[in-house]
């Protein structure tokens, strides 16, 4: 779903085709000086369907899994869109193994 010219929709699409409901907090942002858009999140779906991804966008993309009477963890990575797909410039070791 990080891939020029992509709908920003398609990473709610990811979570969905994972069998994962939607976080509370957006999937992805724009990731600049602040809260930068896109926002891509369930709750502003209309803006999702609106945006698209461009080479030299950078997104703050976030995992979240929730279970009942567990609870939750997520983590974020920060990552490039290129021109010819996309490109993680962090990483969660931990989560890698």
């Amino acid at each position: 779903a990080c891939r020029p010219g992509a709908a920003a929709a398609e990473l709610l699409g990811a979570y969905e085709a994972a069998g994962e409901p939607a976080p509370p907090m957006p999937v992805a942002r724009g990731l600049g000086m602040g809260f930068d858009p896109p926002v891509i999140s369930q709750h502003l779906p209309e803006t999702a369907a609106g945006e698209r991804l461009n080479p030299g966008m950078v997104l703050a993309v976030t995992g979240y899994v929730w279970e009942q009477g567990v609870g939750a963890v997520f983590g974020r990575e920060a990552v490039l869109i290129t021109d010819d797909g996309h490109e993680v410039l962090t990483s969660s070791p931990s989560w890698r193994k």
